[in-house]
């Protein structure tokens, strides 16, 4: 499972037991700020980024934003860290995957 203090920069992802990749869902367009709001009302951590825009919160409210935001088109966001030459890290997405209707059920 992810550190605390990676959990304290980025509470919007998580890891799988199996998994290593680090993991979050995302809505994207105009859904992205519909989802951001949903979010904040709800006390749910969320990344928003407007320049994509995208909408980033934790996997497992995806049955929730979809039952507040119907329309919302979601992917589920796979992340790894990379070490910097400063000894710093940078996160980066290595895939995004479109989520049907039916992966809500797994998460």
């Amino acid at each position: 499972m992810a550190s605390a203090g990676l959990q304290a920069a980025y509470p919007w992802m998580g890891q799988g037991e199996d998994d290593p990749f680090l993991k979050c869902a995302k809505a994207f367009g105009g859904d992205a700020a519909a989802v951001r709001d949903w979010a904040a009302g709800a006390g749910i951590p969320c990344d928003f980024n407007p320049a994509v825009p995208s909408a980033a919160f934790p996997c497992a409210f995806v049955p929730a934003v979809r039952e507040a935001c119907p329309s919302a088109v979601l992917g589920e966001s796979a992340n790894v860290l990379e070490q910097q030459p400063d000894g710093s890290f940078c996160m980066r997405e290595v895939g995004l995957r479109e989520l049907a209707i039916l992966d809500s059920r797994k998460y």
